[in-house]
């Protein structure tokens, strides 16, 4: 039988038969406002806005310097 633990839990009951409670499958709660050149800014359920950058060490940019550039451009 293969692995079933990531879609759900399973059990085998008293009775001998076997239960299976499948888990809910999660979606992101934000909607995209805008893409960057190293993330995106979002509006989330609960009314914030969200800035994600992601910058890979390999890139040779400061991470300050970055930040305040995709800031800034996600503000306008």
């Amino acid at each position: 039988m293969k692995k079933f633990r990531s879609r759900g839990v399973g059990q085998q009951m008293a009775d001998g038969t076997f239960d299976f409670v499948a888990k809910p499958v999660l979606r992101p709660k934000s909607t995209l406002i805008k893409k960057l050149a190293h993330g995106r800014i979002s509006a989330t359920a609960d009314g914030a806005i969200q800035l994600t950058l992601k910058v890979f060490k390999n890139e040779g940019l400061d991470c300050m310097d970055t930040i305040m550039k995709e800031a800034r451009e996600a503000t306008v």
